[in-house]
């Protein structure tokens, strides 16, 4: 992935940011702001994800 991914093994983001289920996935802006959420399984390689993730890159650029 082109992106940086978090591991939350003992689960402290994951209360900071409310998680109650998981999967959960998340894209966090460098402010730490949400900028798009996907419960339960997120197939990242598809067109949909890497326009979000491209169009994420784009209005941070």
């Amino acid at each position: 992935m082109p992106f940086a991914v978090l591991l939350d093994p003992q689960g402290k983001v994951a209360l900071d940011y409310g998680i109650r289920g998981t999967p959960a996935h998340f894209l966090i802006d460098q402010n730490g702001d949400i900028k798009a959420f996907a419960p339960g399984f997120k197939n990242w390689k598809s067109k949909e994800s890497s326009n979000l993730i491209q169009f994420m890159i784009d209005q941070n650029s």
